[in-house]
């Protein structure tokens, strides 16, 4: 009889299903609920829920947002939660446009916060909507499913951790990819396409 949170913004709807969910390294069940605020934990032994708190390290992911939530996360081999960000912005009186999705990294087991890893994929081609991530432990390689850049194919995205988390911070390229500009001919015809 657990009530978990819902952050409607202007987007009225209420969901309450788990959008992805992951074994952490305390063995307690790490997961998220669609367009909700929080990660929370299922100690399966003692069935008690915990709300561990806001993902985001800010108040919203995107000013132009009117939800976003979690559908793919995993843990390192570090035991580190690894989660990828995806927001939508289609209210009912504007066409939706991308809003590129960004990794996160929260050392959420040992008390750490959540930390922006950077925008997700390259700067030709940036991850629109990420339907899953998973973590291949032994060589610490981060994979992520992009399956919704529109007239495209889906994308498969490979970051290795190993090399990636230690120059997070000094990431200088701007994203180049059309997708993104709501003036780009490509874009207008993607838009057009999905409604």
């Amino acid at each position: 009889n657990y009530q978990f949170k819902h952050a409607p913004y202007e987007y009225s709807t209420r969901y309450n299903m788990i959008s992805v969910a992951r074994i952490g390294p305390d063995n307690r069940l790490y997961f998220a609920i669609m367009y909700s605020k929080s990660i929370y934990t299922l100690d399966t032994k003692t069935g008690k829920v915990e709300d561990m708190g806001w993902y985001l390290p800010t108040d919203r992911y995107s000013p132009d947002e009117n939800r976003h939530g979690i559908f793919g996360m995993d843990f390192d081999n570090k035991g580190v939660l690894w989660y990828a960000v995806t927001s939508l912005n289609n209210y009912e009186s504007n066409v939706e446009h991308g809003i590129p999705a960004s990794l996160f990294r929260w050392d959420i087991a040992r008390g750490g916060k959540p930390e922006w890893a950077g925008i997700l994929g390259t700067p030709e081609r940036g991850g629109a909507w990420i339907s899953e991530v998973s973590i291949y432990k032994k060589d610490n390689i981060l994979y992520a499913a992009n399956s919704n850049h529109s007239l495209d194919g889906p994308g498969l995205i490979g970051i290795d951790l190993n090399i990636f988390e230690p120059t997070m911070k000094n990431m200088t390229e701007p994203l180049t990819d059309k997708y993104f500009d709501p003036t780009d001919p490509g874009y207008i015809e993607s838009n057009t396409f999905i409604h």
